[in-house]
């Protein structure tokens, strides 16, 4: 679709009343706690996402061998790369993928720590003290 095309279908859409969240509550957003909230989420989004780069640079440094902030330029290169060339569709299968992978070692985790551990519960290193 050329870019007119799309101004014409967003257009449709907003004059049939449909509009987006935040358009939608701009006059809720006038009242001071509603601004403090929708602020504070922005806030904490913002943080997360950084958690979030800043976790898969460490794992890209140590396997690449390169600095942290490189590996943090990497990241976000990769990140806009995928997200420009295969759009909305790209994002959402690299969560379904990332999820994949997250539920996967949490399983694997979860069925180490019930193989390793004793039968007692207690830790075979002794660090929580003796029990009587």
């Amino acid at each position: 679709m050329a870019d007119s095309d799309h101004y014409h279908f967003v257009a449709r859409i907003f004059s049939r009343g449909v509009s987006d969240g935040l358009c939608r509550d701009r006059e809720a957003l006038r009242q001071p706690h509603a601004l403090c909230c929708w602020v504070t989420f922005l806030a904490t989004r913002t943080l997360a996402e950084g958690v979030r780069v800043s976790a898969i640079a460490l794992v890209v440094s140590v396997a690449l061998g390169t600095s942290e902030r490189l590996a943090v330029f990497i990241v976000i290169a990769l990140t806009v790369l995928y997200t420009f060339e295969g759009g909305m569709k790209a994002v959402i299968w690299t969560d379904v993928a990332q999820f994949l992978l997250y539920l996967t070692g949490s399983l694997l985790t979860l069925a180490c720590c019930c193989i390793a551990s004793p039968e007692d519960g207690g830790s075979e290193s002794g660090g929580g003290g003796e029990r009587e």
